[in-house]
């Protein structure tokens, strides 16, 4: 029933990459935006109450693509701007920057 049946063939094959393609372009477009960004929209999604505790650092350097280490820089670099506060495995977001 199913073979020969070139419509099917047709609408499978266009549904399959029109996913692939949103998929993909999503994708690229995350990883162009700057990782401060990008660090502050994975702390977004997991707080509440603009709080996130027991965070696990090699997990979200995992998640981000990126070392542990460079990591831990940057969100000591934003504990120093003032957008977020650590206090051992909990961060608070102070503010949240425009973009996010």
């Amino acid at each position: 029933m199913i073979s020969g049946n070139d419509k099917l063939y047709e609408l499978l094959l266009r549904t399959v990459t029109s996913k692939l393609t949103s998929t993909m372009t999503h994708i690229l477009s995350y990883h162009q935006k700057p990782l401060e960004e990008r660090i502050l929209n994975y702390l977004k999604e997991l707080s509440q109450n603009n709080k996130v505790e027991k965070i696990k650092y090699i997990e979200m350097a995992g998640f981000l693509k990126i070392s542990d280490r460079h990591l831990r820089k940057v969100l000591k670099k934003l504990d120093y701007t003032g957008v977020i506060s650590k206090s051992g495995k909990t961060i608070y977001i102070l503010k949240w920057p425009d973009n996010i």
